[in-house]
């Protein structure tokens, strides 16, 4: 009986880590929410530039940099996803591996016949 109960909380644990990834999903929209609010500040900013003119071409190059750094937000989940393709490549590397054990038993095979043959 404890051998079956320890299944069951084996397929509790993946319903854990299924609503940690929603949870992950939720805080990228939150980011996604987060730049329309920038874009919305440069709109208040435009209107006080036009008291000053000066003032107004230093928050003209803020809002610029505030674009740039949602594109840096984008890059990452692309590291993420190029690191599991680097997973796939050491997976199939250690398929490769078993291959050249089963090639070495065929040079031992062909070894006996050289032998018989002299």
């Amino acid at each position: 009986m404890w051998l079956d109960i320890t299944p069951i909380w084996a397929g509790v644990t993946p319903m854990w880590l299924d609503i940690t990834s929603m949870w992950l999903d939720i805080t990228l929209m939150w980011l996604d929410i987060t730049p329309i609010w920038l874009d919305i500040t440069p709109t208040r900013l435009e209107i006080t530039p036009m008291w000053l003119d000066n003032t107004a071409m230093r928050f003209d190059i803020t809002p610029i940099y505030l674009d740039i750094t949602p594109m840096w937000l984008d890059i990452t989940p692309i590291w993420f996803d190029i690191t599991p393709m680097w997973l796939d490549i050491t997976l199939m590397w250690l398929d490769i591996t078993p291959m050249w054990f089963d090639i070495a038993p065929m040079w031992l095979d062909i070894s006996p016949m050289r032998l018989e043959i002299t």
